[in-house]
Protein backbone atom coordinates (compact mmCIF):
# COMPACT_ATOMS: atom_id res chain seq x y z
CA UNK A 1 0.00 0.00 0.00
CA UNK A 2 1.49 3.27 -1.06
CA UNK A 3 2.13 6.01 1.75
CA UNK A 4 -0.09 8.69 -0.42
CA UNK A 5 -3.26 7.99 1.72
CA UNK A 6 -0.99 8.87 5.29
CA UNK A 7 0.23 12.15 2.98
CA UNK A 8 -3.67 13.12 1.98
CA UNK A 9 -4.67 12.28 5.69
CA UNK A 10 -2.43 14.54 7.39
CA UNK A 11 -2.49 17.45 4.49
CA UNK A 12 -6.57 17.42 5.65
CA UNK A 13 -6.08 17.16 9.55
CA UNK A 14 -4.19 20.30 8.92
CA UNK A 15 -6.61 22.08 6.67
CA UNK A 16 -9.77 21.05 8.77
CA UNK A 17 -8.03 21.90 12.00
CA UNK A 18 -7.14 25.32 10.50
CA UNK A 19 -10.80 25.43 9.15
CA UNK A 20 -12.60 24.78 12.30
CA UNK A 21 -10.15 26.60 14.86
CA UNK A 22 -9.78 29.68 13.14
CA UNK A 23 -13.82 29.66 11.80
CA UNK A 24 -14.89 29.26 15.36
CA UNK A 25 -13.01 32.14 16.97
CA UNK A 26 -14.23 34.18 13.81
CA UNK A 27 -17.82 33.48 13.77
CA UNK A 28 -17.75 34.21 17.78
CA UNK A 29 -15.88 37.81 17.81
CA UNK A 30 -12.60 36.12 19.71
CA UNK A 31 -9.76 38.51 18.94
CA UNK A 32 -6.71 36.79 16.81
CA UNK A 33 -3.37 38.85 16.89
CA UNK A 34 -0.91 36.88 13.67
CA UNK A 35 2.21 37.20 16.02
CA UNK A 36 4.20 34.71 16.70
CA UNK A 37 2.36 32.59 13.57
CA UNK A 38 4.96 33.73 10.85
CA UNK A 39 7.83 31.51 12.70
CA UNK A 40 5.81 28.52 12.81
CA UNK A 41 5.44 28.59 9.20
CA UNK A 42 8.71 29.38 8.42
CA UNK A 43 10.03 26.17 10.71
CA UNK A 44 7.09 24.11 8.67
CA UNK A 45 8.61 25.39 5.22
CA UNK A 46 12.04 24.79 6.49
CA UNK A 47 11.05 20.81 6.77
CA UNK A 48 8.84 21.01 4.11
CA UNK A 49 12.23 21.91 1.84
CA UNK A 50 14.33 19.18 3.89
CA UNK A 51 11.52 16.85 2.67
CA UNK A 52 12.10 18.07 -1.20
CA UNK A 53 16.08 17.74 -1.04
CA UNK A 54 15.48 14.16 0.64
CA UNK A 55 13.08 12.48 -2.56
CA UNK A 56 15.42 13.98 -4.76
CA UNK A 57 18.37 12.27 -3.02
CA UNK A 58 15.98 9.31 -2.48
CA UNK A 59 15.80 9.58 1.52
CA UNK A 60 12.50 8.35 2.01
CA UNK A 61 12.43 7.58 5.50
CA UNK A 62 13.94 10.63 6.65
CA UNK A 63 11.96 12.38 3.86
CA UNK A 64 8.88 11.32 5.67
CA UNK A 65 10.22 12.00 9.13
CA UNK A 66 10.98 15.75 8.33
CA UNK A 67 7.47 15.91 6.59
CA UNK A 68 5.88 14.35 10.25
CA UNK A 69 7.81 17.60 11.61
CA UNK A 70 7.01 20.01 9.44
CA UNK A 71 2.78 18.51 10.20
CA UNK A 72 3.56 19.60 14.02
CA UNK A 73 4.78 22.74 13.54
CA UNK A 74 1.73 23.27 11.14
CA UNK A 75 -0.57 21.80 13.94
CA UNK A 76 0.53 24.41 16.67
CA UNK A 77 -1.22 27.47 16.29
CA UNK A 78 -5.06 26.05 15.65
CA UNK A 79 -3.95 23.60 18.70
CA UNK A 80 -3.39 26.73 20.98
CA UNK A 81 -6.04 28.52 20.05
CA UNK A 82 -8.52 25.66 20.26
CA UNK A 83 -7.40 25.66 24.18
CA UNK A 84 -7.69 29.43 24.53
CA UNK A 85 -11.86 28.89 22.97
CA UNK A 86 -12.73 26.58 25.26
CA UNK A 87 -11.45 28.28 28.19
CA UNK A 88 -12.55 31.60 26.95
CA UNK A 89 -16.62 30.07 27.30
CA UNK A 90 -16.22 30.97 30.90
CA UNK A 91 -17.95 27.91 32.33
CA UNK A 92 -17.87 27.80 36.34
CA UNK A 93 -14.46 26.55 37.63
CA UNK A 94 -14.51 22.82 38.99
CA UNK A 95 -11.59 22.29 41.34
CA UNK A 96 -13.62 21.43 43.66
CA UNK A 97 -15.32 18.07 41.85
CA UNK A 98 -11.58 17.12 40.54
CA UNK A 99 -10.64 17.92 43.96
CA UNK A 100 -13.05 15.62 45.00
CA UNK A 101 -12.90 12.63 42.56
CA UNK A 102 -9.03 12.60 43.86
CA UNK A 103 -9.77 12.32 47.42
CA UNK A 104 -12.46 9.20 45.86
CA UNK A 105 -9.46 7.54 44.94
CA UNK A 106 -7.95 8.45 48.68
CA UNK A 107 -5.03 10.27 46.44
CA UNK A 108 -3.42 12.97 49.01
CA UNK A 109 -2.06 15.35 47.07
CA UNK A 110 -0.45 17.30 50.10
CA UNK A 111 1.47 14.30 50.55
CA UNK A 112 2.85 12.86 47.22
CA UNK A 113 4.56 16.46 47.33
CA UNK A 114 6.34 16.70 50.43
CA UNK A 115 7.51 12.94 49.61
CA UNK A 116 8.82 13.50 46.01
CA UNK A 117 10.34 17.32 47.00
CA UNK A 118 12.19 15.78 50.55
CA UNK A 119 13.86 13.10 47.40
CA UNK A 120 16.20 15.93 45.47
CA UNK A 121 16.96 13.17 42.50
CA UNK A 122 13.52 12.22 42.30
CA UNK A 123 12.31 15.81 42.20
CA UNK A 124 14.59 17.00 39.97
CA UNK A 125 14.14 13.90 37.94
CA UNK A 126 10.40 14.84 37.45
CA UNK A 127 11.15 18.40 36.64
CA UNK A 128 13.67 17.56 34.07
CA UNK A 129 10.73 15.02 32.74
CA UNK A 130 7.88 17.35 32.66
CA UNK A 131 10.28 19.85 30.53
CA UNK A 132 11.07 16.94 27.58
CA UNK A 133 7.37 17.65 26.25
CA UNK A 134 8.23 19.35 23.12
CA UNK A 135 11.54 17.72 22.61
CA UNK A 136 9.91 14.06 22.48
CA UNK A 137 6.58 15.44 20.26
CA UNK A 138 9.38 16.77 17.61
CA UNK A 139 12.33 14.24 17.57
CA UNK A 140 10.46 11.18 18.54
CA UNK A 141 8.49 11.18 14.77
CA UNK A 142 11.95 11.61 13.38
CA UNK A 143 13.57 8.50 14.61
CA UNK A 144 10.43 6.25 14.16
CA UNK A 145 10.36 7.21 10.63
CA UNK A 146 14.19 6.73 10.10
CA UNK A 147 13.26 3.26 11.46
CA UNK A 148 11.32 2.27 9.20
CA UNK A 149 7.84 2.95 11.22
CA UNK A 150 6.96 5.80 8.91
CA UNK A 151 3.12 5.64 9.36
CA UNK A 152 3.31 4.86 12.89
CA UNK A 153 5.07 8.30 12.76
CA UNK A 154 2.22 9.73 11.08
CA UNK A 155 -0.13 8.50 13.36
CA UNK A 156 1.93 9.88 16.51
CA UNK A 157 1.41 13.03 15.01
CA UNK A 158 -2.03 13.07 14.27
CA UNK A 159 -2.78 11.36 17.59
CA UNK A 160 -1.08 14.57 19.50
CA UNK A 161 -3.66 16.61 17.53
CA UNK A 162 -6.54 14.73 17.96
CA UNK A 163 -5.50 14.55 22.07
CA UNK A 164 -5.39 18.55 22.04
CA UNK A 165 -8.34 19.05 20.39
CA UNK A 166 -10.26 16.57 22.23
CA UNK A 167 -8.77 18.06 25.51
CA UNK A 168 -9.78 21.14 24.67
CA UNK A 169 -13.83 20.62 24.04
CA UNK A 170 -13.46 18.40 27.43
CA UNK A 171 -12.15 21.52 29.16
CA UNK A 172 -15.04 23.80 28.17
CA UNK A 173 -16.74 22.18 31.19
CA UNK A 174 -13.87 21.14 33.36
CA UNK A 175 -11.75 24.66 33.11
CA UNK A 176 -9.79 24.63 36.91
CA UNK A 177 -7.16 26.90 38.24
CA UNK A 178 -4.88 23.64 39.29
CA UNK A 179 -3.87 22.39 42.63
CA UNK A 180 -1.33 24.98 43.22
CA UNK A 181 -4.02 27.76 43.82
CA UNK A 182 -6.88 25.61 45.09
CA UNK A 183 -4.72 24.26 47.91
CA UNK A 184 -3.75 28.02 48.52
CA UNK A 185 -0.25 25.95 48.41
CA UNK A 186 3.38 27.91 49.19
CA UNK A 187 5.80 26.73 46.91
CA UNK A 188 8.43 28.52 48.70
CA UNK A 189 8.24 25.51 51.31
CA UNK A 190 9.33 23.42 48.17
CA UNK A 191 13.25 22.61 48.59
CA UNK A 192 13.52 20.59 44.84
CA UNK A 193 9.90 20.25 43.12
CA UNK A 194 10.45 23.65 40.56
CA UNK A 195 7.08 25.42 40.75
CA UNK A 196 7.23 27.05 37.91
CA UNK A 197 4.60 25.69 35.82
CA UNK A 198 2.18 25.25 38.64
CA UNK A 199 1.59 29.25 38.18
CA UNK A 200 3.32 30.05 34.90
CA UNK A 201 -0.30 29.79 33.36
CA UNK A 202 -2.24 31.81 35.49
CA UNK A 203 -1.62 35.56 33.83
CA UNK A 204 -2.95 33.80 30.56
CA UNK A 205 -5.84 31.65 31.86
CA UNK A 206 -7.44 34.59 33.90
CA UNK A 207 -7.16 37.29 31.51
CA UNK A 208 -8.94 34.88 28.40
CA UNK A 209 -12.13 34.24 30.84
CA UNK A 210 -12.31 37.94 32.66
CA UNK A 211 -10.57 40.24 30.40
CA UNK A 212 -13.13 41.35 27.56
CA UNK A 213 -10.34 42.84 25.38
CA UNK A 214 -8.40 39.99 25.87
CA UNK A 215 -6.50 38.96 22.29
CA UNK A 216 -4.96 36.13 21.16
CA UNK A 217 -1.51 35.59 20.14
CA UNK A 218 0.53 32.16 19.15
CA UNK A 219 3.01 34.06 20.89
CA UNK A 220 2.27 34.64 24.69
CA UNK A 221 0.20 30.85 24.82
CA UNK A 222 0.64 28.96 27.54
CA UNK A 223 -0.71 25.39 28.19
CA UNK A 224 -4.01 26.76 30.05
CA UNK A 225 -5.72 23.23 30.01
CA UNK A 226 -6.33 21.30 33.41
CA UNK A 227 -8.38 18.53 32.79
CA UNK A 228 -7.32 15.97 30.82
CA UNK A 229 -3.76 16.45 31.25
CA UNK A 230 -2.22 17.05 27.70
CA UNK A 231 1.06 16.24 29.64
CA UNK A 232 0.06 13.00 30.78
CA UNK A 233 -1.60 11.94 27.38
CA UNK A 234 1.09 13.11 25.53
CA UNK A 235 3.55 10.70 28.04
CA UNK A 236 1.00 8.01 26.91
CA UNK A 237 1.60 8.65 23.32
CA UNK A 238 5.12 8.89 23.74
CA UNK A 239 5.08 5.72 25.55
CA UNK A 240 3.06 3.56 22.91
CA UNK A 241 4.60 5.29 19.64
CA UNK A 242 8.27 4.21 20.30
CA UNK A 243 7.40 0.61 22.02
CA UNK A 244 8.31 -1.04 18.71
CA UNK A 245 11.83 0.29 18.87
CA UNK A 246 14.09 -1.95 21.26
CA UNK A 247 16.71 0.74 22.24
CA UNK A 248 14.29 3.02 22.98
CA UNK A 249 11.15 1.35 24.19
CA UNK A 250 12.45 1.08 27.86
CA UNK A 251 14.33 4.06 28.17
CA UNK A 252 11.42 6.66 26.72
CA UNK A 253 8.54 4.33 28.74
CA UNK A 254 10.71 5.50 31.55
CA UNK A 255 10.91 8.84 30.91
CA UNK A 256 6.77 9.27 30.25
CA UNK A 257 5.72 7.76 33.41
CA UNK A 258 7.84 10.44 35.15
CA UNK A 259 6.89 12.84 32.75
CA UNK A 260 3.06 11.77 33.22
CA UNK A 261 3.89 11.74 36.94
CA UNK A 262 5.13 15.36 36.63
CA UNK A 263 2.16 16.54 35.84
CA UNK A 264 0.93 16.47 39.28
CA UNK A 265 4.39 17.36 40.98
CA UNK A 266 6.31 19.95 39.07
CA UNK A 267 2.55 21.47 37.39
CA UNK A 268 -0.77 21.98 38.60
CA UNK A 269 -2.31 18.68 38.06
CA UNK A 270 -4.86 16.84 40.03
CA UNK A 271 -4.46 13.18 39.66
CA UNK A 272 -7.99 12.34 38.46
CA UNK A 273 -6.19 15.03 34.99
CA UNK A 274 -3.58 12.26 34.77
CA UNK A 275 -5.80 9.34 34.57
CA UNK A 276 -7.99 11.48 32.01
CA UNK A 277 -5.19 12.07 29.78
CA UNK A 278 -4.40 8.73 29.54
CA UNK A 279 -7.95 7.48 28.41
CA UNK A 280 -7.51 10.77 26.28
CA UNK A 281 -4.77 9.34 25.06
CA UNK A 282 -6.16 5.84 23.97
CA UNK A 283 -8.98 6.75 22.33
CA UNK A 284 -6.95 9.14 20.27
CA UNK A 285 -4.22 6.90 19.16
CA UNK A 286 -7.09 4.39 18.03
CA UNK A 287 -9.01 6.94 15.89
CA UNK A 288 -5.88 8.26 14.70
CA UNK A 289 -4.40 4.57 13.36
CA UNK A 290 -7.88 3.90 11.65
CA UNK A 291 -7.60 7.33 10.18
CA UNK A 292 -3.92 6.65 9.10
CA UNK A 293 -4.67 2.89 8.03
CA UNK A 294 -1.81 1.80 10.49
CA UNK A 295 -3.09 -1.37 10.75
CA UNK A 296 -3.66 -2.10 7.10
CA UNK A 297 -0.34 -2.28 5.44
CA UNK A 298 0.87 -5.32 3.40
CA UNK A 299 3.46 -7.25 4.94
CA UNK A 300 7.17 -8.20 3.91
CA UNK A 301 8.00 -11.71 3.11
CA UNK A 302 11.67 -12.72 3.09
CA UNK A 303 12.50 -15.39 0.74
CA UNK A 304 15.21 -17.33 2.09
CA UNK A 305 17.79 -18.41 -1.12
CA UNK A 306 21.04 -20.42 -1.27
CA UNK A 307 23.99 -19.69 0.66
CA UNK A 308 25.85 -16.93 -0.77
CA UNK A 309 23.00 -15.18 -2.71
CA UNK A 310 21.39 -12.24 -0.49
CA UNK A 311 17.90 -12.26 0.38
CA UNK A 312 14.88 -10.47 -1.18
CA UNK A 313 11.86 -8.83 0.18
CA UNK A 314 8.85 -8.61 -1.53
CA UNK A 315 5.30 -8.65 -1.11
CA UNK A 316 3.19 -11.45 -0.19
CA UNK A 317 0.33 -12.44 -2.47
CA UNK A 318 -1.96 -11.99 0.45
CA UNK A 319 -1.84 -8.49 1.99
CA UNK A 320 -1.56 -9.33 6.00
CA UNK A 321 -1.84 -7.19 8.93
CA UNK A 322 1.55 -6.02 10.38
CA UNK A 323 1.78 -2.38 12.17
CA UNK A 324 4.36 -0.37 10.65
Amino acid sequence: MSDIKPKRMMEMLVVSSYLVTFGLAAVCGFSISFVGMPIIIVCAAAFVLIAVLCTRFEMPRVREGTMCVAYGFLFTPPIALSTYLAIWLNLPLQDHNLAALDAALDFDWHYVMGIVDSYPALAIMFNVAYSTFAFQLLLLPLFLAIAGHTRRAHVMVASFAIICFLSSFISIWTPALGTFVYYDFDASLLENLDPFYGYDFLDEFNAVREDTNFVWSLEASKGILTFPSVHAAAAFLCAWATWPLRLLRYPVFALNVAMACSAVTSANHYAIDVAAGCVVAMVSIVVAARIIGLDRMPATVKVRVAPGESTEEIPPTTPALQQH
